[in-house]
């Protein structure tokens, strides 16, 4: 028996997906946890450890998909071919390394330096892919497959969206540290709301980006 190399990392993008998607339903509950009247701070402050610990799959499934759909985009005309599919995998490895550091020394100067290079990171690859993906619907190359174009331009979506919910997350725990957080079992502030209208938003991204890949419509 033979196993195709290329079916083995199709498996394996097609795994982060399950544990983006999975994880991240587990990290929104227990934020409803943590928020719930009537339980001690310790075990508040438990549920949003476990949280952190648990959302740790999905930002690194963001990460590790990365280079597997790289490599399976190089069959469909990607430009990022040989040495540059290398150093684009390596790349990926490095930005791992980066996102568990952030959350292994999240108050550190060396956790707070790499959030803002990590954020930076994140920047320059969304106005990437989406002005790829745009560029290569509109032009028909280098990729010709539109749905492969498409999924390119959601996950710049995505980028976009996490950024912006990096952003108010830091927010929130910056207002929690000057203790200006509102309290536990209060109507959902603004900023909350936008919060969980982001994630839902993620959620159909990579919903949208997963049927794009499996069913490829167009």
């Amino acid at each position: 028996m033979s196993i195709d190399p290329y079916r083995l990392v199709v498996f394996f993008h097609v795994l982060m997906f399950c544990y983006w998607l999975g994880a991240d339903l587990g990290v929104w509950l227990c934020g409803r946890a943590a928020r719930r009247p009537g339980i001690s701070d310790e075990a508040r402050a438990l549920v949003r450890k476990v949280g952190h610990l648990i959302d740790m799959g999905p930002r690194s499934a963001l990460v590790l998909i990365f280079p597997a759909g790289l490599i399976l985009a190089s069959q469909y005309g990607s430009p990022v071919q040989g040495v540059g599919l290398v150093a684009a995998v390596l790349a990926c490895v490095v930005w791992l390394w980066m996102v568990w550091t952030i959350y292994l020394q999240p108050q550190t100067p060396l956790g707070r330096t790499i959030w803002k290079i990590d954020l930076g990171f994140r920047a320059a690859l969304m106005v990437t892919l989406i002005g790829f993906g745009v560029s290569c619907l509109v032009t028909g190359g280098p990729i010709q497959d539109r749905w492969l174009s498409a999924k390119i331009v959601v996950f710049g979506l995505i980028l976009l969206t996490g950024i912006f919910l990096r952003i108010a997350l830091f927010r929130m725990d910056a207002a929690a540290r000057a203790g200006k957080a509102p309290p536990p079992g209060s109507p959902p502030t603004l900023l909350q709301k936008s919060l969980l209208s982001s994630v839902l938003v993620i959620w159909a991204l990579v919903a949208i980006a997963a049927f794009l890949g499996v069913v490829r419509p167009f």
